[in-house]
């Protein structure tokens, strides 16, 4: 069963996966979900939001100034417990294609990591918790990262 998912920019992801756009993003999830080993399909929003709307964002629900790459927002709970609706992710292209000039990398190398982080922050996955919180983290997210590029070459 396929996870259940919107994007507001489907333009962006097209030029990233091809065509066939919300397969990638469905084979990023999927390969989460196996390394996760969850047994329900949940589902959320990926956002593509501009540096303004980031800032916005930052500032609202992290207290923190300035653009980022990525915020996610987790919608577990509800009254009679875990609901398929987890969250949304909001991405922000433009910081994320800088940073990935800053540093040397391809651009949706970095895209990709900053969807894989966003995913698992909504799987509670809190690498500011502390440091062994952020070595799972950075395990799970480097792990799942070469599967996806093994199998879905840039």
């Amino acid at each position: 069963m396929k996870s259940s998912f919107s994007i507001n920019s489907s333009r962006l992801f097209k030029r990233f996966f091809g065509k066939n756009y919300q397969a990638g993003v469905e084979l990023c999830f999927q390969i989460i979900k196996s390394s996760l080993n969850l047994s329900f399909d949940p589902e959320f929003a990926l956002l593509i939001v501009s540096c303004s709307k980031m800032k916005k964002l930052n500032k609202q629900f992290l207290k923190r100034r300035g653009c980022t790459d990525v915020i996610s927002l987790c919608y577990n709970e509800t009254e009679t417990g875990f609901s398929l609706a987890i969250g949304e992710i909001f991405l922000c292209p433009k910081y994320i294609f800088k940073k990935a000039k800053e540093i040397g990398c391809n651009n949706w190398f970095l895209l990709t990591r900053c969807l894989i982080h966003g995913i698992l922050h909504l799987f509670e996955f809190n690498h500011e918790e502390s440091e062994a919180f952020e070595s799972v983290t950075m395990f799970f997210q480097d792990a799942i990262h070469e599967e996806i590029l093994s199998v879905w070459k840039f």
